[in-house]
């Protein structure tokens, strides 16, 4: 592949840095969490200018989610036939352009519906399974801390863009939010995902983990083509206890986040004041990604992901019973490490338990048990609000949910099990990567 970048950058003094750094960047806005952080700050304009009621607007992120669900598949399946590249950056630009072209355009509700489910579609290879089956490929000793650390950027995007954005709406209006956030992914994304992305070490005569580049040293790491298929993955435990447990945990902490500037809204804080709460849940999010990516190359990640969906649980129980005080934040920071923790060990168990023949596809369709709770928890919340006129009597099933999700991650059985059934692979008996 030719390239305006070296190779010699690739190889080190970091193995990988700008594929690391790309990766960043690009999670640092992906499309999924981006709408879902920076949503609540819309909800309070529309319905201002538009008396549009929360329910109808929890509705329209439902089927956003619901697009992105059914999407998904085909995202995962184009990844895994063109590599990420080709799908990512044509998907960069759809996203870009349709957020711009949303806020220029809606003033009936069903254009929110359609610009959001345009948004999804166009944006879909913008969400972490194009940067997490990117660095799969590319790393393996240190996968879980490298995921983590690219992650990372979500959370970061998550503290900083309602902040901007809010700073954006109150300067001119609504509608100069959304093109402010098209703007990041034309002027900002591209340009650097396209210089620093590719798709496989091997594409610039690399190995994965820069083994064999003068050093004799191995890699663990499985080629491409090998590990489960689709098929032979949808007949394991461990694929069901994934899509269910991420579905149920999702419901929960991506059903609050946008309806969390407006309960504390409610509650009496100002929406500035508000949106300090989304930022410590942010930026708890962006550091759990780096310290749960570092933990679980060390560590049986099941194990890691219960304990911090149990925390989830803990800190739902804050923010519900918590009132207006200090409790508030430290339940915000508790979710943030929850949110924080999934998208790693999503991304890294998918690879461990079924390798990388069909990764993008495999994280595709158990990335619809996360799309699912995505959707159907926000709508679940405004439907709470609008009977009751308060969230608070919801907020009991979400901590319910956290610990059934802590509980099936204990279910799921060390990596190996799968492979050595379907490849013929030698069964080791360690649960979990020693540590190094």
């Amino acid at each position: 592949m030719t390239t305006l970048v070296p190779r010699s950058w690739y190889a080190g003094p970091i193995f990988g840095w700008p594929v690391i750094l790309a990766c960043f960047v690009g999670m640092f806005a992906t499309i999924g969490p981006l709408i879902y952080a920076v949503y609540g700050l819309f909800v309070i304009e529309l319905e201002a200018e538009f008396g549009w009621s929360r329910k109808d607007m929890a509705l329209a992120l439902t089927i956003y989610s619901l697009v992105n669900a059914a999407a998904n598949p085909l995202c995962g399946l184009l990844i895994d036939r063109f590599g990420v590249r080709r799908v990512l950056i044509p998907s960069l630009a759809l996203a870009g352009f349709l957020l711009c072209a949303t806020g220029m355009l809606v003033s009936e509700l069903w254009h929110l519906i359609l610009g959001l489910s345009l948004i999804s579609i166009g944006g879909i290879a913008t969400n972490s399974i194009s940067f997490t089956r990117t660095i799969t490929a590319w790393f393996d000793r240190r996968r879980g801390l490298i995921i983590g650390i690219a992650s990372a950027a979500t959370g970061v995007g998550v503290a900083v863009f309602p902040k901007l954005t809010q700073q954006v709406i109150a300067a001119f209006d609504w509608r100069a939010g959304f093109i402010f956030l098209g703007l990041v992914f034309l002027v900002f994304l591209i340009p650097v995902v396209s210089l620093l992305m590719r798709n496989d070490p091997a594409d610039v005569g690399l190995k994965p983990d820069g083994a064999g580049a003068g050093t004799g040293e191995q890699t663990a790491t499985l080629p491409n083509d090998e590990g489960l298929t689709v098929m032979e993955a949808l007949r394991t435990k461990a694929f069901w206890l994934l899509l269910i447990s991420i579905g149920l945990a999702t419901f929960g902490l991506w059903g609050l986040l946008p309806h969390l500037v407006p309960l504390l809204v409610d509650r009496g804080w100002t929406v500035e004041d508000a949106a300090w709460a989304t930022f410590a849940f942010g930026i708890s999010m962006a550091v759990s990604r780096v310290v749960v990516g570092y933990v679980i190359d060390q560590l049986f990640a099941p194990a890691v992901g219960a304990v911090t969906f149990m925390l989830s649980a803990i800190g739902f129980a804050m923010i519900a019973y918590g009132g207006i005080g200090w409790p508030v934040i430290v339940g915000a920071v508790l979710l943030g490490i929850g949110i924080g923790a999934e998208f790693d060990l999503l991304a890294y168990l998918v690879g461990r338990y079924f390798g990388l023949r069909a990764f993008a596809t495999i994280y595709a369709l158990i990335f619809i048990g996360f799309l699912s709770g995505t959707s159907f928890g926000p709508l679940a919340l405004g439907w709470t609000f609008e009977l009751t006129g308060s969230y608070d009597a919801f907020l009991p099933v979400l901590i319910a949910f956290s610990v059934i999700a802590a509980i099936l991650f204990m279910a799921l059985g060390p990596y190996d099990q799968y492979r050595a059934r379907f490849t013929g692979a030698t069964t080791e008996p360690a649960a979990a990567p020693a540590a190094e």
